[in-house]
């Protein structure tokens, strides 16, 4: 990378010569390796896409050189690659929806289909102090059914919904990162991931949004049309 702006592969903040521990983020410059390594570290995507350590989410940090912003990148190897196309092409499509972590490029590269995803600012819900307020528990449950709305739309199942794709934004808001990875889940499956997930997250709450969380992990909502509209009248806090 000669010729370039030496920086952190964690939050990609610009390093003096001959540091290693980043200034900004506190970042040692190494990297515990779990698991299949699919992209470099250091290395760069297109010329534009620097790649960096592993993300709490399983993807990788990335700097676009281009933009001059923070990305996660999604690399992909399985035999489906159509697949993750067609997955990543219809999000960007929706990259203007709020409740979800915009696709903002995808390519393949030495064997591997890549996705660029928005950084994904902010922490994973499962992370936050509990527990929960009804309010708050709301907002999350609404924020989440707008996503999948989005998604199931357009004929995509999350297929991994986990405490660390649920994302609260530094605003309060609760945003879906959504892979692009093919996946076999369905829509119902979703929903009952989503009840599993926010469940344990709560403190005491009306029996009426008891009884929907009870619905919601039993699958017994044939779509999210039929939460959102068991959501409605309960009064969502302003931010998580």
């Amino acid at each position: 990378m000669t010729g370039l702006t030496r920086r952190c592969p964690a939050c990609f903040a610009p390093l003096a010569r001959g540091a290693q521990d980043c200034p900004a983020c506190g970042h040692d410059g190494s990297e515990a390796v779990t698991g299949e390594q699919l992209l470099t570290p250091g290395t760069r995507l297109l010329r534009r896409y620097r790649v960096g350590v592993r993300a709490d989410t399983g993807f990788y940090w990335g700097f676009d050189e281009k933009e001059h912003v923070r990305v996660q990148l999604e690399a992909y190897t399985g035999p489906l690659h159509a697949a993750f196309f067609f997955r990543a092409d219809a999000m960007s499509r929706v990259a203007d929806c709020a409740a979800i972590v915009p696709v903002l490029d995808a390519f393949s590269t030495e064997g591997a289909a890549v996705c660029v995803h928005g950084a994904a600012a902010g922490f994973p819900l499962c992370r936050r102090a509990f527990p929960l307020s009804e309010a708050e528990l709301a907002l999350a449950l609404s924020a989440a059914a707008d996503a999948l709305l989005v998604l199931h739309s357009l004929k995509i199942a999350h297929g991994a919904l986990d405490g660390d794709r649920l994302r609260v934004t530094e605003e309060g808001a609760l945003r879906l990162l959504v892979p692009a990875a093919p996946c076999e889940a369905s829509p119902a499956e979703d929903l009952v991931r989503l009840g599993a997930l926010l469940t344990p997250l709560h403190g005491k709450i009306s029996k009426r949004l008891d009884d929907v969380l009870v619905r919601l992990s039993a699958g017994r909502y044939a779509s999210v049309f039929e939460l959102r509209h068991a959501l409605s009248g309960f009064a969502a806090a302003e931010r998580l």
